[in-house]
């Protein structure tokens, strides 16, 4: 996904940070990985590397440069997002609630991997407004997260 977040975060010009790319690396290569159990992350590292010549990882507590990609994970977005750990058993339902909530119309979502793909969009857009924490370090890897209303206001007291 690439969009111009310039509007979103409020900036201007190059000021602005205007690009933001992110995926769900199972969701994305689904059927195209390898049909082994590790098929799906070296897909994903496949796309890593092929995104990573024009998008830079983003490294540490902020957004830096005008082109960032970053990793996030639905189940982590939605248990954030609701405030408490969310049942993987009710994870359809909970997901297509969330994105009503966030005024998302989820009955042309056909599928979990497209849903997951609209809750991944929905973190960007929390990104872009500053509203995100990361778990993780720069040498293992970072889960990026969209906040809470609650948990935003506690970081920001």
């Amino acid at each position: 996904m690439e969009q111009d977040w310039a509007g979103a975060a409020g900036g201007k010009g190059s000021d602005a940070r205007t690009y933001l790319v992110l995926f769900d690396a199972s969701a994305v290569v689904g059927s195209c990985a390898p049909k082994n159990q590790f098929g799906w992350m070296l897909a994903g590292e496949s796309i890593y590397s092929s995104l990573s010549k024009d998008y830079e990882l983003m490294k540490g507590d902020f957004v830096d440069g005008p082109r960032i990609m970053f990793e996030t994970f639905p189940h982590a977005v939605v248990c954030s997002l609701f405030g408490r750990v969310v049942s993987a058993k009710s994870k359809l339902r909970d997901r297509r609630t969330l994105l009503l909530r966030h005024g998302i119309a989820d009955k042309a979502i056909a599928n979990i991997d497209f849903v997951d793909a609209a809750i991944c969009a929905l973190t960007a857009h929390y990104v872009a407004r500053g509203k995100w924490r990361a778990y993780g370090d720069d040498k293992s890897g970072r889960i990026v997260v969209p906040t809470s209303a609650r948990e935003t206001a506690r970081l920001h007291a």
